[in-house]
């Protein structure tokens, strides 16, 4: 006999918690992917391999890796005071 929940599918949230948890794998992998080859040896192939996703999941997240590049560096990026960048207009 099959489970009444047996063919229940996620629910909105299960799947917003199960792409938060697909994201951050893939931005974990490029972070050492990146470190260890250098970010341009480094190949998505590379990336979801060591992160263990489909490469279609990766597309999914991201365009190309400069987008996981941007990402990894956005806490960086919002760290620094904007006096620090002169040139920027108000």
């Amino acid at each position: 006999m099959v489970s009444q929940f047996a063919f229940m599918g996620r629910n909105a949230e299960q799947n917003k918690e199960m792409r938060a948890r697909t994201r951050s794998k893939i931005l974990d992998a490029a972070r050492e992917v990146f470190g260890s080859k250098g970010f341009d040896a480094s190949r998505i192939e590379d990336i979801v391999q060591y992160a263990q996703v489909a490469k279609g999941l990766f597309y999914e997240h991201f365009n190309n890796k400069e987008d996981v590049e941007y990402y990894l560096n956005l806490p960086l990026l919002a760290s620094i005071p904007e006096t620090d960048f002169p040139y920027r207009k108000a």
